[in-house]
């Protein structure tokens, strides 16, 4: 197993750190910064920008063909992160000793960590991964949004007053249809330069915003819950796949 430790908690300083430990190059167009994987660890990237009102935008995607954990070590307070599994699985703690949950396919989590720890992701081997993380440095968001977080629902505010990390969060559950399209659409937009970092910019707001759609969801009792989540997309497709399947055996 490898540990890279990395002390920076901006996209910038995360991936400057794990260049310099990968001994690979790092490059970066626009504020949006990109790592390719070395071959001795596996194949893949991890990309991501950070955008002036605190929000940041980060993937990985890859496989690695060992063991491989990032320990962010740092003291000060993290990102509230906003996790996001198109592929594969990642094993997510807050400290060595701490509670291990996975994120798998088709979840998507809220986490946030105390001020004095951190968090740890552990990579599975040979296992394509492919997640996207939108992060929330709470307190620049603060400064940039023109309401009063005291005037948003509690369960919100507990989220992003949190400035000083003081409260453990971690959420899961099944990301919607909706929130599906618009982690592809930022998976495949290939323009470049301004019209790239103006559109994710837009399309991270928008991932946070149905996040947080789905989070209010989650709160109500099942019977009254109203969004479709992708994995239950899935099952009814391929129960329908199924029948159909089945109805053109017989018809034959």
């Amino acid at each position: 197993m490898e540990v890279f430790n990395i002390k920076g908690i901006f996209v910038k300083d995360i991936l400057n750190e794990l260049a310099a430990q990968f001994k690979t190059s790092l490059t970066e167009n626009l504020f949006e910064y990109k790592l390719e994987l070395p071959k001795s660890l596996g194949e893949g990237f991890i990309q991501g920008i950070n955008f002036p009102n605190g929000v940041g935008l980060l993937q990985f995607k890859g496989k690695f063909n060992k063991q491989i954990v990032f320990n962010f070590t740092s003291k000060k307070v993290h990102p509230l992160k906003f996790f996001y599994c198109l592929e594969g699985s990642l094993i997510h703690s807050i400290k060595p000793d701490g509670e291990r949950r996975k994120i798998q396919q088709y979840q998507s989590a809220i986490i946030s960590s105390y001020y004095h720890f951190g968090h740890i992701y552990k990579f599975p081997i040979d296992e394509y991964f492919n997640f996207q993380v939108v992060e929330i440095d709470r307190k620049a968001f603060r400064e940039h949004i023109n309401y009063k977080l005291e005037d948003i629902p509690y369960y919100f505010y507990k989220l992003f007053a949190d400035v000083e990390g003081v409260r453990e969060v971690f959420y899961e559950s099944n990301y919607t249809l909706h929130l599906a399209q618009v982690i592809k659409e930022i998976e495949e937009f290939d323009k470049d330069n301004l019209v790239r970092v103006n559109f994710l910019g837009a399309k991270a707001l928008e991932a946070l915003s149905l996040m947080l759609t789905q989070y209010e969801d989650d709160l109500k009792e099942n019977n009254q819950q109203r969004i479709l989540r992708k994995s239950e997309f899935e099952i009814v497709n391929d129960v329908e796949n199924y029948i159909d399947q089945h109805l053109m055996n017989r018809n034959d």
